[in-house]
């Protein structure tokens, strides 16, 4: 999984926002099918995927580096 607290915090921000899943993915850059699959463990989370993360939710930024230092 992308990370328990970090999928939390994003499912949390998409419900703070009030975005669909197809909002929700839009906003990252990525389709609402990946956006579902990481979201239900189906699929790994990507490097581009983190940076976006990062880019429009940056106070989730210490957050990614954190997951990224514990996938060392």
């Amino acid at each position: 999984m992308i990370g328990d607290d970090l999928l939390g915090k994003l499912i949390k921000t998409q419900n703070r926002e009030s975005l669909s899943d197809a909002a929700f993915a839009r906003r990252l850059g990525v389709s609402r099918q990946l956006w579902q699959a990481v979201k239900s463990d189906r699929r790994k989370v990507s490097l581009s995927l983190l940076k976006a993360v990062a880019r429009q939710f940056p106070e989730l930024e210490r957050d990614v580096v954190k997951f990224l230092k514990e996938a060392q």
